[in-house]
């Protein structure tokens, strides 16, 4: 006679078989009423694995009493159907990362090979921390040209007439929180620029996300110069902000290794070799980020995620922050090297008779870092700083921050990134500010 533990095992066996059933029809079904493009094995894959796990679990439901099994036969027939069920689900969620999922869903929780296969938004670079990966393009309509820089093609040399203005920064530059280049703020300033008459400007998106003052320093040495740009537009301030919360305070060094470390190949634990697992210990902190610039290249001497996660918790001061608070890393690690990186950028621009334009950063008093008193003290600084230094080195300077509208319409939750339609506004201040100087320079 059949034991109670045995007729629960094939009924448990059952419901596995028809909740990956369900896994691989909805699977098509959503893709189908999204109109997403699905390769043709896919669909097969799909179609014949439901077909097949339906087909078990009623089967094992319709039998359920005549099947008559030893306790043993029981459990190795138990781990056989996880087994399947398990290898069915893998390869479900790799066909979805692969053909539905969104990039920053297929970082997180992609296996390493499947990330080395595929080209994503960064590249490694032999002389910054990283670049944005040339000729990338994604489903939405972003892309990088074959330069690596974000937007089209760009034409070298460059045409005679055109005046090319290249903006530098982070990811306030990059416009990281809109979808395409279209909407980035260089794009917006260029169009803005063009309806005003200046059809022979064009404007190239050289910011990329994570770049502090050090980063964009050797971005443009390295590649913008190449690009012969006619005026350089400096922005950025919010990863500058970072680049002071190292300890101890001695790793605070010109070469902003307290940092940044150099890039290091991620070692995969078992966990990390399965998307399926990737996503069950994913909250738990016990996965490998692949594609996390901060966890790739932050140096341990970095405490600015634990700065962030402390108040998202609300549990700062804790830790480290107990005996040093916020406020005094700011008074240890100070703006100097800041200054010094962004003087030099004048200086080598200078040189070239590149005009060089700095303007103030901007926030709205949003999100967990950006209403913080020690954050805008940090930018009241910076700020002062910035105009200081474009007295000093004769450059331009346009007081953005004064102009901008910290109206939360224009930003996203952080206050520090604009959304798209904050984007459209900074270009058109940006535009309002060049267009007299573009008329002295016959930029027409």
């Amino acid at each position: 006679m059949k034991t109670f533990h045995t007729y629960r095992i094939i009924l448990i066996c059952a419901l596995f078989c028809f909740g990956l059933s369900a896994i691989a029809f909805g699977w098509l079904l959503v893709r189908w009423w999204q109109g997403v493009s699905i390769e043709l094995w896919a669909q097969v894959f799909a179609l014949v694995f439901g077909l097949l796990s339906v087909s078990i679990g009623g089967m094992l439901v319709y039998r359920r009493n005549s099947l008559i099994l030893p306790e043993r036969n029981s459990l190795i027939l138990f781990l056989v159907i996880m087994m399947l069920c398990f290898i069915g689900s893998e390869y479900i969620l790799r066909a979805w990362l692969i053909y539905s999922a969104s990039e920053d869903r297929f970082g997180v929780y992609a296996t390493y090979n499947m990330i080395k296969k595929r080209p994503l938004r960064y590249t490694s670079h032999p002389y910054l921390p990283f670049a944005l990966t040339p000729s990338y393009t994604n489903k939405e309509g972003d892309r990088h040209n074959s330069l690596g820089f974000r937007g089209e093609e760009i034409i070298l040399p460059k045409p005679e007439g055109t005046f090319r203005i290249v903006t530098i920064g982070g990811s306030t530059t990059y416009t990281a929180e809109v979808k395409t280049y279209k909407e980035s703020y260089p794009y917006q300033l260029e169009q803005e620029l063009r309806a005003r008459g200046f059809t022979h400007v064009e404007v190239i998106n050289a910011g990329v996300p994570f770049y502090d003052s050090w980063s964009i320093f050797v971005n443009l040495a390295f590649r913008v110069f190449d690009l012969d740009p006619d005026l350089i537009v400096y922005y950025e301030g919010d990863n500058e902000f970072k680049t002071h919360l190292v300890y101890p305070f001695e790793a605070f060094r010109g070469d902003n290794t307290g940092r940044v470390h150099a890039y290091r190949e991620p070692t995969p634990t078992i966990i990390d070799h399965f998307v399926l697992t990737r996503m069950i210990f994913k909250p738990f902190g016990l996965t490998s980020d692949f594609n996390h610039l901060g966890a790739l290249y932050d140096a341990q001497t970095l405490f600015y995620d634990e700065y962030l996660e402390q108040l998202r918790t609300h549990t700062y001061p804790s830790g480290i922050f107990v005996e040093h608070p916020v406020e005094s890393f700011f008074e240890h690690n100070d703006q100097s090297y800041s200054k010094r990186n962004i003087e030099q950028m004048v200086e080598l621009s200078k040189v070239r008779n590149i005009r060089f334009m700095i303007a103030s950063y901007a926030y709205a008093p949003l999100g967990i870092r950006a209403t913080t008193p020690v954050y805008q003290k940090f930018v009241f600084d910076f700020n002062s700083l910035l105009r200081d230094v474009a007295k000093k080195q004769g450059a331009l300077f346009f007081d953005f921050a004064a102009h901008m509208s910290t109206d939360e319409r224009y930003w996203v939750r952080d206050g520090v990134h604009v959304n798209a339609k904050g984007a459209q506004l900074k270009g058109k201040l940006f535009a309002d500010f060049l267009e007299p100087l573009l008329k002295r320079y016959g930029a027409r």
